[in-house]
């Protein structure tokens, strides 16, 4: 019987085989005996593990007479002679330079072709003769022996048979088949189970009912969940029903402390994962803005912008501050702690944006002057949400000025309110929505300002237009006659009734709104100020690109280069080479240019500048959307939420891009890890914690084992048998 046990292989001429082992017991190889004869083999994984465990016959005893094959070769004289060769046993040899003789050890003899077989070859795989129909050329045996034994796939094919024969003869090996067993059936079972808490996390919903057991219509929606999977899948339905309900002390991974170990791990992978972005991509801004929950506390929202590798800019959600106050002083203090906690510079913060309240956006003592103490170029761009906003209740003031209006509905002067105020609102609620995107940038917000302003203008003018469509609506065609209670002084103008009430309430009402949209643009204009030769930069001259690019990189001189002019002028000339369908038409398509042509090589700091721009917030509607998933996370049937779980569980739910793209095995192996040093025992996980330290001892010596590997071996100690067994 041959164990291939003295073939000499040099390790650095093959690649490492992949090894599969099958679960299978050993004595179940006792009954799957595939014969002496290896060409009437039929390869499969039970013939492999039969082979690599019990090894092979090489057929030594059998007579060779048998095997004559005749030759027909010219001599030296050129006389064509016939000449008879046979098998030689001399072929299961082989010598070493040294003189010294190993035997071949990897061939057997078929009886039934009556040609040799190199047996690993055959088991896995080989192309030659010696794997498929056997080899026979006696005349040329050594030299074709010698060949084979020396070729790369060859000895690929043996040490797949040695690796195999390795772990099927451990002394453990049932240990092992048995492992394999339980890490997948509890791998199946935490794949389900993270499944249903990622959906939850997704949607911000509950966990808990009133009771923790499936089979009550009380449970809650994450046993509502397992128990809606298992009517369709057989698995966790046998599963439930033999773990199920046993109470503490009982592993089945399906309770609470099961899932709120995993709302940990995952909300921790994705805070992880945007800390490395920031990190990666240096520039970021600030956004901030507070709201109460459903129990009093101050939520304070943390959302981080920043610019992609792609170009693409992004606001992240990182979590809530709670009751840190409302001075300026405090909430800088608790911003720049986070800030540094989590290894980021405040000195890369490039801009911050608040609502319009005095502790935020005011200019020597506001919580933007406090941030600004701390980084310079971190400039602060006003919510233009908000500041649209304001300008709606600027025209309810002057809605009020316009004395006796409102005495009574039923009047011209309504109609005409009624018809502009449906016009204006409906413009400015488009223009609201644009302003809330996260893609928008300061130009666009200038443009949409600048728009407003020429549509507010043309109405002015156009008081006929919505008198008549005054006249339509309330069927009513005169103005309401006022009473003269006084005398008119010298230069006075006595107004009938429709002047009266377009120059002292239709005009007035038109030039509050420019006023108001002119004064909250300016803010806009300081900021875009230095950038704004981007937009236009094909379109001026090189002197005046160098002067507006130099005027920038003084401006940012931490970031830009001295050669930052001279590289916006190539860049310039880059542009102008492209077709006319091709110009960016934006910051954003410059950036996507820069990066899928290869060229932030070529033009580093331009492609500095645009992400610096980009990363500039224009509003605070990031935090905005939060505080809507705060409502609906920290509800009144669950106000006595902790923070951490707060945080943990509105991470997973407002950045679900990130969630949905968790691996199942990472957060699974992860689990396990986790659970070391954890102090908090619970139903259903409180059994592993003994185990697992067990485990984590029994394996002290070796630092470097993996998690994957720890996994198995807790999830067998915790199932089966303590670690102890395995020494």
């Amino acid at each position: 019987m041959c164990v291939l046990s003295s073939l000499h292989l040099n390790s650095t001429e093959f690649t490492e085989p992949c090894l599969t082992v099958l679960n299978k017991n050993k004595d179940d190889y006792q009954t799957s005996f595939p014969g002496d004869d290896p060409a009437l083999w039929v390869i499969n994984e039970s013939v492999r593990d039969y082979i690599a465990l019990h090894g092979f016959e090489q057929n030594l005893n059998i007579n060779f007479s048998n095997t004559k094959k005749t030759y027909k070769k010219k001599n030296s004289l050129g006389v064509v002679c016939t000449y008879n060769r046979y098998l030689s046993r001399n072929f299961f040899n082989t010598k070493l330079i040294n003189g010294k003789s190993i035997p071949r050890s990897y061939i057997s003899y078929s009886k039934s072709t009556k040609s040799l077989f190199c047996i690993p070859c055959r088991l896995y795989g080989g192309t030659t003769s010696f794997s498929t129909t056997g080899f026979c050329n006696w005349w040329k045996g050594e030299e074709k022996l010698l060949q084979h034994e020396n070729s790369k796939s060859h000895k690929n094919c043996v040490l797949n048979l040695k690796l195999r024969a390795n772990a099927l003869g451990r002394i453990d090996n049932h240990m092992v088949i048995q492992l394999d067993t339980e890490v997948k059936y509890w791998k199946d079972v935490l794949i389900r189970v993270v499944a249903v808490v990622k959906s939850l996390c997704l949607r911000g919903l509950s966990f808990r009912g009133a009771e923790d057991k499936f089979g009550s219509v009380h449970g809650g929606n994450f046993i509502m969940s397992l128990e809606l999977i298992a009517e369709f899948d057989p698995f966790l339905a046998k599963h439930i029903s033999d773990y199920a309900n046993k109470g503490k002390g009982s592993t089945s991974y399906l309770s609470f402390a099961t899932f709120e170990e995993f709302i940990k791990l995952m909300s921790k992978k994705v805070f992880q994962t945007i800390i490395n972005e920031i990190k990666q991509e240096k520039y970021f801004s600030i956004v901030v803005d507070s709201t109460p929950d459903i129990s009093h506390c101050d939520q304070l929202s943390i959302i981080f912008r920043y610019v992609k590798e792609n170009g693409e800019p992004v606001e992240r959600f990182l979590m809530f501050l709670t009751n840190i106050g409302h001075k300026s002083k405090d909430l800088a203090d608790n911003i720049l702690k986070f800030i540094d906690s989590n290894g980021l510079d405040i000195k890369n913060c490039r801009g911050q944006s608040y609502d319009n309240a005095m502790n935020m956006s005011g200019i020597y003592s506001g919580l933007q002057a406090q941030i600004k103490k701390a980084c310079t170029y971190a400039v602060y761009v006003p919510c233009s949400a908000h500041s649209l906003n304001l300008i709606h209740m600027k025209k309810t003031q002057t809605k009020c000025e316009a004395r006796g209006i409102l005495k009574t509905l039923n009047s011209l002067e309504i109609g005409i309110l009624i018809a502009i105020w449906g016009d204006i609102l409906q413009r400015f609620n488009k223009v609201n929505k644009e302003l809330q995107k996260v893609s928008i940038d300061l130009e666009t917000v200038i443009s949409m300002y600048n728009s407003l302003i020429q549509y507010i203008n043309d109405l002015r003018d156009s008081f006929d237009h919505y008198e008549q469509i005054g006249k339509t609506k309330c069927g009513i065609n005169e103005y309401k006659t006022k009473r003269q209670n006084k005398k008119l002084k010298i230069g006075e103008v006595d107004l009938n009734s429709k002047e009266s009430f377009k120059i002292n309430t239709y005009i007035v009402i038109m030039d509050s709104l420019l006023t108001e949209l002119r004064k909250r643009k300016i803010a806009y204009d300081l900021v875009n100020e230095n950038f704004s030769f981007f937009f236009n930069i094909t379109k001026l001259s090189i002197s005046e690109v160098r002067e507006k690019a130099e005027r920038l990189r003084k401006h940012y001189s931490t970031d830009l280069d001295l050669s930052f002019s001279n590289e916006c002028i190539h860049f310039r000339s880059y542009l102008l080479t492209l077709p006319k369908e091709q110009l960016p038409k934006s910051i954003i398509d410059m950036c996507v240019i820069l990066k899928n042509e290869g060229l932030e090589d070529i033009y580093p700091y331009v492609n500095i500048a645009l992400r610096m721009y980009l990363c500039c917030p224009v509003s605070n509607c990031s935090s905005e959307r939060s505080f809507s998933a705060l409502k609906r996370i920290k509800s009144y049937l669950r106000s006595r939420m902790t923070d951490e779980r707060l945080n943990n569980i509105a991470i997973l739910n407002i950045e679900s891009d990130i969630t949905k793209g968790l691996d199942y095995d990472d957060i699974i192996n992860e689990q396990f890890i986790s659970l070391l040093g954890n102090p908090v025992a619970s139903a259903g996980t409180e059994k592993s914690f003994p185990k697992l330290k067990n485990t984590k001892n029994y394996l002290s010596s070796n630092s470097t084992i993996s998690k994957d590997r720890l996994f198995e071996l807790t999830t067998l100690s915790i199932e089966n048998e303590s670690v102890e067994t395995l020494d």
